[in-house]
């Protein structure tokens, strides 16, 4: 008797469900919202009571929930990290020469991390590259990241 492991019987709840809440504004990687799946998926294995009902209904719900709280958090996120005046138009190179000066005056107060993901940030980079050029966490980024921004408010006035 050959039995498929859950993941397998039940891949195409999470490429579904991935799918549906792929595309929506913004846009997360597909990836990211069938690795959010899977999570959902070894809950609903892990947490299943046969006598509630059958598995595959129990699953559906559990991967779903799994990706929108992953969605609702990144929401959170992105209202937490809109740097303010993000929006104004001005000279890019402008800006940069002064984020760079603003850096070298505070050097001294701000951890080397914390100067190299403001500069990166300065640059343009997004919130992932950051983490991936760094090997940083999500967490470990934001907090890094207003940690630095508190101490240059604080500095700078």
């Amino acid at each position: 008797m050959n039995q498929n492991s859950p993941t397998e019987e039940y891949f195409d709840i999470v490429i579904g469900q991935a799918a549906s809440y792929y595309g929506e504004k913004p846009s997360y990687d597909i990836e990211d919202l069938i690795q959010i799946g899977f999570v959902g998926l070894m809950t609903a294995v892990k947490n299943h009571d046969p006598a509630r009902g059958p598995m595959r209904n129990y699953a559906n719900h559990c991967v779903r929930n799994h990706i929108r709280r992953f969605l609702s958090k990144q929401k959170g996120w992105d209202a937490i990290a809109k740097i303010p005046y993000a929006d104004k138009v001005c000279d890019p190179e402008q800006e940069t020469e002064k984020i760079e000066r603003l850096l070298k005056e505070l050097s001294s107060r701000l951890l080397p991390i914390e100067s190299r993901i403001i500069s990166l940030k300065s640059e343009g980079y997004t919130r992932k590259e950051v983490c991936s050029l760094l090997t940083l966490t999500k967490k470990e980024y934001y907090d890094l990241f207003f940690s630095a921004i508190g101490k240059i408010e604080k500095n700078a006035a």
